[in-house]
């Protein structure tokens, strides 16, 4: 629910079109009517979607996947605004209702608005949130190979995640219109206490049409067929969600491109906005041509761009506007830290060395970014308080072959291949690599996505700088969903099954950046919540010290926060590489065009329309 988005390490993508109701400002309906472009589709450019566009996280978490989520699903009871602050949704709900129950724990009650609807028309109801939860929790779900965070923090949520029961304890229906969650108590405080309460309505009149609720002082269960509507779940409405009650709705998913169109049942944001764009394509292009094609009119919206050549084209274009943030998250090397020779964290620190920062920064994103050494991102408000701290305690892996061949000689990595003779750095050259004392030759395989000059770049320098520390590299190539199967997917196989030790991608942060969802708690490890595989009982203690700061302490939380940092930093389980200025590009015949750290631009949606 809380997990980091994995993105390409080029990003791509791009934008879309909403509007308030009726307003009269240049946005609406009332608008397009006279405008050369009423009823233009609009064409986002993106990289590979991977087909997961449900509501969960569960399978995995793609940012072009997340883009179309977010324009068909909707209906969380809280929101995120593009300001980055966590509020409860008018448009949802009509009443919550915080209590303390017998015991201590805090009770949410919520009573939905009346007129909420699906896409089909059918009545948005208690009965969906209900059922969302018992999917997102049973143990039919991690069966289809989903790992889901949602209602984990509720109470009895372990009893029923893993089958003892079938109620599930801390959710109740209280009526057609109301349901409450129970937090228990040794789960708060909670920094971002409001983010356990997002959840997105399931259809359950089409998962499970003869199924029913129940609801007692115990909790609820699924009066029905649980196995089989999880099934649904997991095989159709996971890649044709075509029921569903966000802003669009899902037409299909065909030759790399998603179809969408206005969702007229749509009752709003949170701030009462609707659609304005009749129909949105988001389409599959070449990472390098992206822009080329936003300039010549072939695609409307490019998202996060970041090589400086194109950025520059793009400026000088003028049919073409930008809109420019600090990128909340960074491009990085993740590693599998429990598989071969990536399980050695000396390895880890030394691949960091011979990776070339500022080398791909220039060549690649034409000076358009700084480095960074640990978990962070320099819009988030701890890096801007903390900076200076965080200067002088972490490590600076700034580009050495001397400090990576220093690392590996603290690795079981110092021999020859006759596994008793010391590697010798003065013979350090093609064919001759390092060794343990098991005679195991020191071999990285590296897994990069097609057509990406970041993977070329990585390539060129990891093939001239491994041979100099002794490593044996390797590189093959994919598309990007085969690169997030094998990533997120590889610590549930049996080591005979597995080739990859790092990949080249980029993280952004998640609306909630718990560190616990995101891809280093032991708790994890082995699932696609920890797809790095990263366990340091160390690192667990701070991250929980970290999350259960109360949200108003935040001197405190910036202080853990630093002693998280210092610690990653030593684990390094990704390659931190750069963070960087996200630019936005979009044609300038489109209105609202306003990305910002916190919302894409399938998140502002409904700000936009055409001129």
């Amino acid at each position: 629910m809380k997990k980091l988005v994995a993105v390409c390490m080029v990003a791509l993508m791009a934008l879309a079109g909403c509007s308030s109701n009726g307003n009269g400002n240049g946005n609406g309906d009332a608008n397009n009517g006279g405008s050369a472009n009423a009823g233009k589709e609009l064409v986002v450019a993106t990289f590979d979607m991977n087909g997961d566009f449900h509501q969960s996280e569960g399978f995995g978490n793609s940012s072009y996947d997340k883009n179309v989520r977010d324009l068909i699903h909707g209906y969380s009871p809280v929101a995120f605004t593009s300001e980055g602050e966590w509020i409860v949704d008018e448009t949802v709900v009509k009443e919550l209702v915080k209590s303390e129950d017998a015991d201590g724990n805090t009770v949410y009650t919520w009573t939905l608005n009346d007129g909420l609807k699906w896409n089909d028309g059918e009545p948005v109801t208690a009965d969906d949130y209900v059922f969302a939860y018992l999917v997102a929790g049973s143990p039919q779900l991690v069966a289809a190979g989903a790992s889901d965070s949602t209602g984990e923090n509720f109470v009895d949520y372990a009893a029923y995640h893993t089958g003892e029961t079938d109620v599930l304890g801390g959710v109740k229906k209280i009526d057609d219109m109301t349901f409450s969650v129970t937090v228990s108590k040794d789960r708060l405080p909670y920094f971002w206490e409001l983010s356990f309460m997002r959840v997105y309505p399931y259809p359950m009149h089409t998962l499970a049409p003869d199924a029913t609720i129940e609801s007692t002082d115990e909790g609820s269960k699924l009066v029905g067929d649980l196995a089989e509507a999880v099934n649904k779940f997991a095989t159709d409405h996971r890649f044709a969600p075509t029921v569903s009650c966000g802003p669009y709705s899902f037409i299909s998913f065909e030759n790399k491109q998603v179809k969408l169109v206005k969702n007229d049942n749509f009752a709003g944001t949170w701030d009462k906005k609707t659609p304005s764009i009749e129909t949105i394509i988001v389409k599959t292009v070449n990472a390098t041509l992206d822009v080329d094609m936003l300039v010549n009119g072939e695609v409307d919206i490019v998202q996060g761009v970041v090589e400086g050549d194109k950025i520059e084209k793009a400026k000088a274009a003028e049919n073409v506007q930008e809109s420019t943030y600090a990128r909340n998250g960074y491009g990085n090397v993740p590693m599998h830290t429990d598989f071969g020779a990536t399980k050695e964290k000396e390895v880890r620190h030394a691949i960091a060395y011979i990776l070339d920062k500022d080398d791909l920064i220039n060549n690649i994103l034409g000076g358009y970014g700084t480095t960074v050494n640990s978990d962070y991102a320099t819009a988030y408000w701890t890096y801007q308080v903390k900076k200076a701290e965080l200067d002088s305690k972490l490590i600076n892996y700034a580009f050495s072959i001397d400090k990576a061949n220093a690392e590996l000689d603290n690795s079981s990595y110092k021999f020859e291949a006759d596994g008793v003779t010391p590697w010798d750095v003065t013979k350090a050259g093609e064919g001759y690599y390092r060794h343990n004392a098991a005679g195991e030759e020191l071999a990285i395989t590296h897994l990069g996505t097609n057509d990406n000059p970041v993977t070329d770049t990585i390539e060129l320098q990891l093939k001239q700088n491994a041979p100099k520390v002794g490593i044996h590299f390797n590189i093959e190539r994919t598309d990007f969903a085969g690169l997030l199967d094998a990533y997120y997917y590889g610590g549930a196989k049996p080591d005979s099954e597995r080739k990859y030790n790092t990949f080249n991608m980029a993280n952004n942060f998640s609306d909630a950046p718990d560190p616990y969802y995101s891809s280093y708690a032991c708790d994890f490890a082995g699932t696609p919540s920890n797809p790095t595989n990263t366990c340091d009982p160390e690192l667990d203690e701070i991250i929980q010290r970290l999350r259960h700061t109360p949200s108003e302490d935040t001197e405190t939380f910036a202080d853990i926060w630093v002693e998280y940092q210092v610690k990653w930093n030593d684990i390094m389980p990704m390659v931190p590489i750069y963070a960087n200025q996200y630019y936005d590009f979009a044609d300038a015949d489109l209105n609202g065009f306003n990305t910002t750290p916190f919302a894409s631009w399938a998140q502002i949606i409904c700000d936009m329309s055409w001129k």
